[in-house]
This record gives structure tokens, sequence and C-alpha cells, in this order.
């Protein structure tokens, strides 16, 4: 605690904190859990959308874990951080055609097919470069995972994917053009998941669907990506999964299923993001001024829904520490820890519990590592916070330098 009220004072907030450990800790969990359940017959892909810089992914890199880019942004920053394309996977919902060429022309290993337009415009791509390339469908497995509406992405109605139909459509196609090689499918459910029947029912559909896609068309998918999503404990609320239970019983679904349906097991794919990242970060405030309306005590701090938008979008909730007050005294008051931003909506908490909050305390806002920096922008000309890496052996150092006011205007043109 001490120690992050020194980096406060070195480095100025708002200040995102990232820690080292902890995201070296989860990454060995999934692939123990990996290695135990699947041998070496399945891959942890880093979603990078959950928190993508160079620094970061060089780790997840040295981890010899694969990535999932969703934008060309992405996979530029992971061909910056010098990441292997053949465990770069590119996703997203409408790539764009310069897009798409970009990932061709780094040869990612896999172009995830969101949509017909996209699928046939892939198609066109091939054959005007003549470049085979590798391709997994994204399916709609019509799972309507127990999560928010927002961060829910397998239902009936999603924008994401395509439908069983749809994709029986597009395999007579691959096999009546061979234009690109079809390696499989791919499904994601949603995010903050915290029953694992969620998951395993989303298992059963697709390889149900892959059964059904080998009789009809004698086509036997040589791999199955299942998503990511799994639930993090933000605050006491929530539970704490183990990702080894999960990803065991996720095993045995897979395994009961192939054996069932008379079918290999695939190469399986799980995307991890959040539960790699979130618990790693912490994010660090001064507190300007606290005000008191008749029936609201507001505590407003230097950060604001610019570097922390979840609350605004999700509802979201934090474990919330003033780490100034050293006091052991149960001194707490119920408070509304605002941003600074000229907006009513500029809520980081709605009702948080701090101890005797008062001008220029830090407060510790927990569990800050992944959609924060990433969802980050700069509304009110606000420069985004720096990202400062804790690493393994205690060293500071920052991986995402402060904004300037220089950097706000860097792209206007007088």
């Amino acid at each position: 605690m001490n120690n992050m009220i020194e980096l406060a004072r070195k480095f100025g907030t708002p200040l995102y904190l990232l820690f080292e450990e902890e995201i070296l800790k989860s990454c060995e969990k999934f692939k123990n859990s990996i290695e135990k359940n699947f041998g070496k017959n399945a891959m942890i892909l880093y979603a990078s959308k959950a928190l993508s810089c160079v620094g970061l992914l060089k780790i997840i890199k040295n981890q010899n874990l694969g990535l999932d880019v969703s934008s060309g942004g992405e996979l530029f920053t992971a061909i910056k951080a010098g990441f292997p394309m053949d465990r770069v996977t590119f996703h997203g919902n409408n790539k764009s055609e310069d897009e798409l060429k970009m990932a061709m022309e780094y040869s990612v290993s896999r172009i995830v097919v969101d949509n017909n337009e996209e699928f046939e415009n892939l198609l066109n791509l091939s054959k005007k470069y003549g470049r085979k390339i590798n391709i997994l469908f994204r399916i709609n497995p019509e799972v309507d995972a127990n999560t928010h509406k927002s961060v829910n992405t397998g239902k009936v109605d999603s924008k994401f994917g395509i439908t069983f139909d749809q994709a029986r459509k597009n395999i007579r196609k691959i096999l009546e053009q061979n234009l690109v090689i079809f390696k499989g499918f791919h499904s994601h459910i949603g995010s903050q998941i915290f029953d694992c029947k969620d998951f395993q029912k989303e298992a059963e559909t697709m390889v149900r669907f892959c059964s059904d896609i080998k009789n009809e068309f004698g086509f036997e998918s040589e791999e199955l990506n299942l998503g990511g999503g799994f639930g993090v404990k933000y605050t006491d609320e929530n539970p704490e999964i183990e990702i080894e239970d999960f990803i065991s019983s996720i095993c045995l679904v897979l395994k009961k299923e192939c054996g069932r349906n008379k079918m290999n097991m695939p190469f399986i794919y799980f995307e991890p993001g959040r539960s790699i990242v979130a618990k790693a970060g912490v994010t660090l405030y001064t507190v300007g001024c606290v005000k008191k309306t008749k029936n609201k005590t507001y505590v407003i701090v230097d950060g604001s829904m610019n570097d922390n938008p979840r609350f605004v979008l999700y509802g979201a909730k934090y474990k919330i520490e003033n780490i100034s007050e050293k006091n052991k005294s149960s001194n707490f008051k119920e408070v509304v820890l605002s941003g600074r931003c000229c907006e009513s909506g500029d809520i980081i908490s709605d009702g948080c519990f701090l101890k005797n909050p008062k001008r220029g305390d830090i407060i510790a806002v927990y569990c800050t590592g992944a959609y924060n920096f990433s969802m980050s922008s700069n509304y009110n000309k606000i420069p985004k916070p720096p990202i400062v890496l804790v690493t393994k052996n205690g060293e500071a150092k920052v991986i995402v330098r402060r904004q300037s006011y220089e950097d706000l205007i860097s792209c206007e043109i007088d």
C-alpha cells in the first residue's frame, strides 16, 4: 500500500498500475490447466481487446501464449511487439478490406469469419492475390449465458457470428471453389460468466454441429475455438472461479460428445482476456474535493469515466480503498466516487465506503487491468493516464507514457 502511494507521487495520478507477477500467475493457471486436460491438443489465445500495448504483449509472447486480435490496430501492436504471426488469430465482426489484406500480408495464423459479406470479400481477396488463408467460421451457438446484456454474445439475436444453416452454405462454397483453407469453427458466448454450465452447453452444441458437418460433407473439423469469458471477482458479490475446474469440466463434455458422435477431438482454443489481466491492474487517483449535498457525499478525483468507463457502460462495481488513511478506526463513509468530467454521469462508483476521505488522499480502485485503458477516451480533452508496469522483481517502469496536451492535437490540422 505504501509502495502504491510512492508510485502515485513519483508518476502522478491518475495512474494505471499493472503488476507483472499477477499476470504470470494467471498465465500459469491457464497453461497448467490446458496441459493437464488436453496435453498438446489445445492453446490459450490472449484476447488482446482486454488490454493491448507493446509492453504487455511481450510478456504474453514470452509465456508462449497465442493472441487474439480484433482490429488492424491490435494486429499492428502485435507486430510491433514481435509476436509470432503463427500464434495470432484475427477476429472482428466488420473487418475492413484493408484489415483483411493486412492480415494476409503478415500471414496471421487464422482469420475468424464473422458474417457472409466478410466471407465473400475474403474469397475475392484470396482469388485476387493468390493467397490461401486458414479460416474458422464464427457460429452463433444460440446459448444465452447468464451475464450482462452488453457482454452476452452468443444469444440468438447477437450481432456476432453466422447461423448453423449459413455455415453449411458457406462450407459448400468452400468445397466448390477451393480458395481458402477451412479449419473449423469458433464460438463465444459472452464475458463475466460464472456458471460453468453455460460453457458446457456451448461445448456440447458446437461438437454436435461439428458432427453434423462431418456427416453431411465428410469434413471433420480440425479446430474448435470456444472463446473466453471466464468470470473475474471484482467484489465480494462475485464468486471466485477456479480455472482448473472450469477447463476440466469443459474437457469432459468435449470428450464425451466427441466419443458419442464418433469423431476425433479437434484442436481446442480458449480466449481469456479479462481473466488474465483484470486482477493485475490497479488505478490510482488523487482526491480533489469532497462535496456534500442534501442526500449524498461526492468524493471527486482527478480521474473520470475517461479512464474508467465501465460503470457508465455496465454499472460495474469495484473494490475501492483510501490508501492514504492509515487510521485503523472504522470511520467509513458511503460516498459517490465521481470524476472530473463535465458530465453528471461521470461516476466511478455510486456507493462505495471510504475511510475518512479528504483532499489529497490517494484512492485505489482494484481489478482495473481489463478494458479500462482499452476503452479510455479523451473526452473534455483530458489526456490519458500512463501505464506503469511493476515487474516481478519490483521495478516500476512506464510502458505507456502519459499523454501530453500536444498529443491531444497531434492529428488536428488547422
